[in-house]
């Protein structure tokens, strides 16, 4: 697993607790949508935005190849939101 996109999305999750619905619903998006990376992409900027952090790199080029780079972030988020 790539821990430092684990560690963004845990960072990520800890600043966005109140927001704990937006938050699943870009995790439940994020294992429907595996064939439009695009769509996820979209929402991991939207929530980087929200939060005033840096947009994890490995995002700027998410295709269906690299996908599996998006699991370590979703569970971080996940994890700091709890």
């Amino acid at each position: 697993m790539n821990e430092k996109l684990y560690e963004q999305g845990f960072e990520l999750g800890k600043i966005l607790k109140k927001d704990r619905n937006y938050i699943e619903a870009i995790i439940q998006m994020g294992t429907i949508s595996v064939k439009n990376p695009k769509s996820i992409q979209k929402k991991v900027v939207e929530l980087c935005t929200i939060a005033k952090k840096e947009i994890p790199l490995e995002f700027g080029n998410l295709t269906i190849e690299n996908y599996n780079k998006i699991y370590p972030f979703l569970l971080g988020l996940n994890n700091g939101s709890i």
